[in-house]
């Protein structure tokens, strides 16, 4: 007699609200073979916990948001079982006066197995083998002020992404990204955006380093034009998005601009939804 085997998925999560905090823990297992009709794209052979706690201090204005998660995927295939391991903070000021908001995150993710450890080649095409770090740190910065009619939103921010790749350099990577803008609302229905932005890049190590510079300058205005009929709007639009590109590579060096102008119209109603009609010229 064949005795069936027992696909196991087990999960709790627990949550508490206590002195102006909002703590949740939480636990899951599911095993490999594991099958629900419910879900069939449920993630599987996984096993971990997570802990988020979610602050608020300063007669909520200042709100701490810290986590931490720990899982194991491909628990099934021994050695290479991958650990991954998330933590992080997020801190954002929302002063009642009339001051900018700022907000501070940093996060760190590390996937590793034990292949290393065990003389697996990190060019094995049957196990793959992992060690490698992310860290994402970002600040950004906004501030609502008034000139005249006209209602302004300034936003500011920077932020980096950086990858160590252990096993495989060529993953080696580094992301920078820095953005200004405004955004204005007139006191009739027209609405317009400029937006700076300039991001760099590199990818790989040593002799297959290769880096891209990017800026961009990013105009946008439209117009409001409501209750057309039966609650029907209507905003036409036009865009401009200018890219200066600079890729660095390995054996040769590219240089271009990029524009794209962009005009249309949106038409919005409450019974049928968005229409969009647009047109681009790049």
């Amino acid at each position: 007699r064949r005795q069936r085997q027992m696909c196991i998925r087990d999960s709790f999560q627990l949550r508490l609200r206590y002195f102006r905090q909002d703590l949740t823990v939480g636990y899951r297992k599911v095993e490999a073979d594991y099958i629900t009709p419910g879900n069939p794209y449920m993630q599987k052979d996984l096993s971990g916990f997570h802990i988020m706690d979610y602050i608020r201090l300063l007669n909520n204005q200042i709100f701490l948001n810290l986590y931490f998660r720990s899982f194991d995927d491909n628990i099934s295939r021994g050695d290479a079982k991958t650990n991954s391991t998330d933590f992080g903070a997020t801190i954002s000021y929302f002063p009642f006066s009339n001051l900018p908001s700022v907000t501070l995150s940093y996060n760190n993710l590390s996937r590793q197995n034990e292949l290393s450890e065990k003389g697996i080649h990190p060019d094995s095409t049957v196990l793959f083998f992992e060690d490698n770090q992310t860290q994402q740190i970002g600040l950004s910065s906004s501030y609502k002020f008034e000139t005249g009619s006209v209602k302004n939103t300034a936003t500011i921010g920077i932020t980096n992404h950086k990858r160590d790749d252990k096993a495989y350099p060529t993953n080696k990577s580094d992301f920078t990204m820095f953005n200004i803008g405004v955004r204005n609302q007139f006191k009739f229905p027209l609405t317009t955006r400029v937006t700076f932005a300039q991001t760099a890049s590199g990818f790989g190590a040593d002799s297959l380093e290769s880096s891209t510079d990017i800026q961009k300058i990013f105009l946008d205005a439209q117009y409001l034009i409501s209750n057309v009929r039966d609650r029907m709007n209507i905003r036409p639009f036009v865009q401009f998005n200018f890219q200066n590109i600079k890729n660095d590579l390995s054996s040769y060096n590219i240089d271009y601009n990029r524009v794209n102008y962009a005009a249309g119209v949106y038409l919005t109603d409450n019974q049928y939804g968005t229409f969009t009609l647009r047109y681009d010229y790049i």
